[in-house]
């Protein structure tokens, strides 16, 4: 049987900062755990994704949609071997907070997901909407239109409004410095030694109290960092070897498979799959 290539697309909106749509076709790469700084909202297009949260295991089948919190730590795969096929909704927490607000006629907390499966089938079907419009010639009214429809109505089933959680005033600014100095020194390689200097803290305080706060160890912290600025670079069609040793790896071939293991498709297939006119060699 003929293997079909994986794609992974991302298109943004100039008018809606903050929103991004990802389409995966054909991705058969399971993605490590990892956290979101955005609201993940998903449906899987073709085959079964396999979501693995702390505490609970989710199968997605085809048709079926999915959603993620900020800074949950989750891990997912396709089921089948022949891959899954997806479309995403990213969606910044100030937008998704904006829209929480105005559907509530007042100012309220960024929203928490009470569940992360969709069952309602209107809740679907305005999905359904959104993604046409990204894909048909609508004007970038109608897609703020259909988005803001769909989100409200996902927000009336499967969202919360809380209060901001108190955390201990220490360990969350020591985990912010931590956070502050991998994004000031993503491009050279870090030491847990150098970064607990930077937050005050043990080495192994840090590492425990980071895990506990975001979810993920400062090793995947600055992996997630690293490659979402590799996927910038290089949309922008710069060098791949260029692009490691600014990014900080010993070679091409040590972020290629990062950025596979990371992303679901090499640096060239992600390339190629958002540039029509000028695919890589």
């Amino acid at each position: 049987m003929k293997r079909v290539s994986s794609t992974l697309k991302s298109i943004t909106i100039p008018s809606l900062p903050g929103v991004e749509v990802i389409a995966g076709r054909h991705i058969t790469t399971p993605f490590r755990r990892h956290i979101h700084g955005t609201y993940i909202i998903g449906k899987v297009e073709e085959g079964q994704r396999t979501l693995f949260f702390t505490e609970t295991t989710l199968q997605i089948a085809t048709g079926g949609m999915f959603l993620i919190q900020p800074g949950q730590v989750h891990a997912c795969k396709s089921a089948l071997h022949q891959g899954h096929s997806y479309q995403i909704l990213s969606i910044a927490p100030q937008l998704m907070q904006h829209i929480a607000s105005h559907a509530a006629d007042k100012p309220v907390s960024p929203p928490v997901f009470t569940q992360n499966q969709v069952w309602h089938e209107e809740e679907k079907l305005q999905f359904s909407l959104f993604l046409q419009k990204i894909y048909s010639p609508a004007s970038e009214k109608q897609i703020s239109r259909a988005l803001a429809d769909f989100l409200t109505l996902l927000l009336q089933h499967h969202a919360l409004c809380p209060s901001s959680q108190n955390r201990e005033k220490r360990i969350k600014e020591a985990v912010a410095r931590a956070q502050d100095h991998i994004h000031g020194h993503y491009n050279r390689r870090l030491t847990l030694e150098e970064l607990s200097k930077s937050a005050c803290l043990s080495q192994f305080h840090l590492q425990r109290e980071f895990k506990k706060d975001l979810g993920i160890t400062p090793h995947e912290y600055l992996t997630d960092l690293r490659m979402c600025k590799a996927k910038q670079m290089i949309l922008e069609a710069q060098d791949l070897a260029e692009v490691a040793i600014e990014l900080g790896f010993h070679d091409q071939s040590h972020f290629a498979k990062t950025f596979k293991k990371t992303v679901g498709v090499s640096p060239k297939k992600f390339f190629n799959s958002n540039t029509c006119n000028h695919p890589l060699p």
